[in-house]
């Protein structure tokens, strides 16, 4: 295996910590503990169902040594009152970074694992009500136009499409593009929303940017995942290399056990280098660089 000084200066920007509603492999201070031991410069924690802009704050302001810094963010499900412009207000006020359209509230997400469940999904009382986003008109609806034109007047916040489906992440870009939005990043398009090749290449013209979770690949986590190398392959030729996210996606509970965000990204970066899907400098480019850049750090 690669050394694990290849995972010197990452920033991960999928990372599901506790706590949480959801059983997690670990804490988001246990996370930063790792992090910091591995050379991170920093993570962004996400959650299902509550903004993780407190913990994210707390953990590094107590617990930080080496300077790896901790982002919260917000998901736009139920448990929030989806594209509720206060919560979203509040948290971006509070520190949040990332603002991911929904999740596991998203129509498709739920349709998508109606026979098999979630592993990152919990019941709650409510119950999830399915989100999609798109009018009779196959247009935005009102709401999330307003959550567009709140996050064009704060550029510093990266948009993320979440579960949505290509219909609704086909309107969604471009409409934040043209609304001024200057961050915009496409959650593992491979996964869930079933975006084909053609797909991502028209979402990367338009300017967005393509996360690349390693925890969906069967090389790295064989018993969960189903997602070939080869798709980064192809992905490689219609995506500027600039515009492409290696992120974890990591923190769950598997059949196995707990699994670390870090040690599941150590195994997907070492691996692609060692099957030569990447070299090691493009992986400083959408595991370090391009991610730092994103957030500002």
């Amino acid at each position: 295996m690669i050394g694990r000084d290849i995972l010197k200066g990452v920033v991960d920007m999928h990372v599901h910590s506790g706590p949480s509603v959801v059983t997690r492999s670990l804490d988001t201070g246990e996370m930063l503990a790792q992090a910091e031991e591995a050379g991170y410069k920093g993570f962004v924690v996400k959650d299902h169902y509550i903004p993780t802009v407190m913990s994210a704050l707390m953990v590094e302001k107590y617990q930080s040594q080496k300077g790896t810094r901790v982002f919260g963010s917000i998901v736009l499900n139920n448990s929030v009152g989806v594209f509720n412009l206060t919560m979203l207000d509040a948290a971006c006020k509070m520190g949040a970074k990332v603002v991911w359209m929904p999740t596991i509230a998203s129509q498709r997400h739920i349709e998508s694992h109606a026979a098999k469940g979630f592993v990152g999904a919990q019941s709650l009382v409510s119950g999830e009500k399915p989100v999609y986003y798109l009018n009779q008109d196959g247009k935005l609806i009102d709401e999330v136009i307003q959550v567009l034109d709140y996050l064009a007047d704060h550029p510093d916040l990266i948009l993320a499409t979440g579960h949505g489906s290509v219909a609704e992440i086909d309107q969604l870009i471009p409409k934040a593009v043209s609304m001024g939005v200057q961050k915009i990043m496409v959650t593992h398009p491979f996964s869930t929303t079933l975006a084909s090749v053609e797909d991502v290449k028209r979402w990367a013209a338009q300017g967005a940017y393509i996360d690349v979770c390693g925890v969906e690949f069967e090389q790295v986590l064989p018993t969960l995942s189903r997602v070939p190398f080869s798709l980064l392959t192809e992905y490689l030729k219609v995506v500027p290399h600039d515009q492409l996210i290696l992120s974890s996606d990591a923190g769950a509970m598997t059949r196995n056990g707990p699994v670390s965000p870090v040690d599941l990204f150590y195994r997907f970066l070492s691996l692609l280098v060692e099957n030569k899907v990447l070299t090691e400098t493009q992986v400083d480019l959408m595991a370090k660089k391009t991610p730092a850049t994103l957030l500002g750090i």
